[in-house]
């Protein structure tokens, strides 16, 4: 039976539900196509043509530990006050993100969505075969938001694919204030989980991830990529 994700999301954050289904695309492939060319075209006055009127966007540089800025955008419903709050860091870009708002538009909650380290406007670089910074890059972000006055307090994530890698790495962080995570058609770690199985490179995830780049001339096999995970051991992504 198919999870009707924006009940399962919105009950646990403790919004009031009227009776509606949000279609969600859970294919990873077409997501992250759909997705990137979403981020493309990225018009926040646009989005806001789906929120109820009087609702606002702005625009914020979120700093991590390390000093780095995260380039964020936050869409809140009008009137004052606190409000459940949903986050999507994307793979595929904020904008890509945010377009996956409209459907939660008339929920009255707020919307946040970032580049994470080393995509679209935020800084830093990324490894790609190796996640293990986002567990901390999504506790100082959900820290931030758990801050912020028009948050109060309940923070749920989710997504697919590569949504929802990074929706199942900040559930690792334990932050306090996330509530809910539903993460559908993806792993956590990527060197452990999605580029490779029991030591055997997945040729097709390989092809998905670099489908609109160049990719490297050569992988890394798995007695020859120096993975040192900064905070886990492996027996917990089992």
């Amino acid at each position: 039976m198919r999870t009707n994700t924006l009940v399962v999301i919105i009950l646990l954050l403790g919004v009031c539900l009227q009776d509606q289904e949000a279609p969600i695309n859970n294919n990873p492939t077409t997501d992250g196509l759909e997705a990137m060319s979403a981020n493309k075209s990225f018009n926040p006055q646009g989005i806001l043509e789906f929120w109820p009127s009087g609702s606002t966007h702005q625009s914020a540089r979120v700093a991590l530990r390390d000093g780095k800025k995260m380039a964020t955008e936050v869409f809140l419903p009008p009137g004052d006050g606190s409000f459940p709050t949903l986050l999507i860091r994307s793979l595929y870009g904020r904008g890509a993100a945010a377009d996956r708002s409209k459907k939660y538009a008339d929920k009255n909650i707020a919307f946040v969505v970032q580049d994470p380290r080393g995509r679209g406007d935020s800084e830093g670089t990324i490894d790609p075969l190796n996640n293990e910074n986002e567990i901390e890059d999504a506790y100082d972000t959900l820290d931030w938001i758990s801050k912020q006055a028009w948050c109060n307090g309940r923070i749920g994530m989710f997504g697919g694919s590569g949504h929802g890698k990074y929706a199942r790495m900040a559930y690792l962080s334990k932050h306090l204030n996330l509530k809910v995570v539903f993460a559908a058609n993806t792993t956590g770690n990527t060197y452990l989980y999605s580029f490779y199985e029991n030591g055997v490179r997945k040729n097709g995830c390989h092809g998905i991830t670099f489908r609109n780049g160049k990719p490297p001339k050569s992988f890394p096999g798995t007695e020859s990529y120096d993975f040192k995970p900064r905070s886990c051991n492996r027996a917990r992504w089992a």
